[in-house]
């Protein structure tokens, strides 16, 4: 995520339970640990942070310390947290994934303020999340579909309507869609995991451009910059042998490039969102 404020791109480590930030100048950064099963991390529009993390929503200050009581909710047996995004009212959507395609126990929470609320059930693996511009479509990836999923969205009410046409990202799987984000034209920037690259989209589905990166399990883009026209890429090492990680030595490293398009500043969560 870019933090304008402070001028800093955040992301978390999932494997190794961190949070980390680093300035966008000369990316000098400092890390935090949140404990195992983080999924996601949110910006606060605070300044702080809000984490999907165990079996609850964790709250920390910007230098790492928790700084309000957790908000526990039931995992899904042998399920964990996997991504997270606000919406535009600045409630956190967080998901969780069991990764077993013929048991898709997973489901999708809504954290208002201190209020949790069941989305979805009957996920295999919740992955991105974004919003059209005008804040009335939900993009959504379960990575045990190659498809991106629409639903209509109900901004004021936090709630989800019916699901729309999807996007058809990669057809058979592996590899399969990860995580996304919206630009500034409305497009959607999605990650393919196994697949090695990032696509834009059309907000009705048109491939418009591939971005082929030098790892085959690019997880989440993200513009970043004071313009906003950088792209920045989480990238992971998960599954690999070895051999295969000598053979991408940037797997598990952030990527970089210059963005044909301007993106959006992330959505922040609210304490008092409804």
């Amino acid at each position: 995520m870019w933090d304008a404020p402070s001028q800093t791109v955040v992301w978390s480590d999932l494997t190794a339970g961190q949070v980390h930030r680093a300035q966008f100048a000369d990316w000098s950064s400092v890390s935090f640990s949140v404990g195992e099963g983080l999924g996601a991390v949110a910006l606060r529009t605070d300044g702080g942070l809000v984490a999907a993390s165990g079996s609850a929503f964790s709250f920390w200050d910007a230098q790492g310390r928790r700084d309000a009581d957790p908000v526990d909710v039931e995992m899904p047996a042998g399920g964990r947290f996997n991504d997270a995004a606000c919406d535009p009212r600045g409630r956190l959507l967080a998901g969780t994934a069991t990764g077993v395609a013929d048991h898709p126990n997973g489901v999708l929470w809504s954290l208002a303020g201190r209020d949790v609320r069941l989305l979805m059930e009957g996920i295999t693996e919740s992955n991105g999340l974004a919003w059209s511009l005008d804040g009335q479509v939900l993009y959504y990836v379960d990575s045990g579909e190659p498809v991106i999923r629409r639903y209509a969205y109900d901004v004021e009410s936090g709630s989800l309507g019916q699901r729309l046409q999807d996007l058809a990202v990669t057809g058979e799987m592996p590899p399969s869609p990860d995580g996304l984000v919206v630009d500034s034209q409305g497009c959607v920037w999605v990650a393919i995991w196994r697949g090695g690259d990032v696509r834009q989209y059309s907000p009705e589905g048109d491939l418009l451009l591939t971005l082929t990166t030098p790892v085959s399990r690019p997880t989440c883009p993200v513009f970043a910059g004071p313009e906003l026209d950088q792209l920045v890429i989480t990238t992971g090492w998960e599954e690999l042998s070895d051999e295969q990680r000598a053979a991408e030595p940037w797997a598990g490293h952030l990527l970089i490039t210059q963005a044909p398009v301007r993106g959006l500043e992330p959505f922040r969560f609210m304490a008092d969102a409804r």
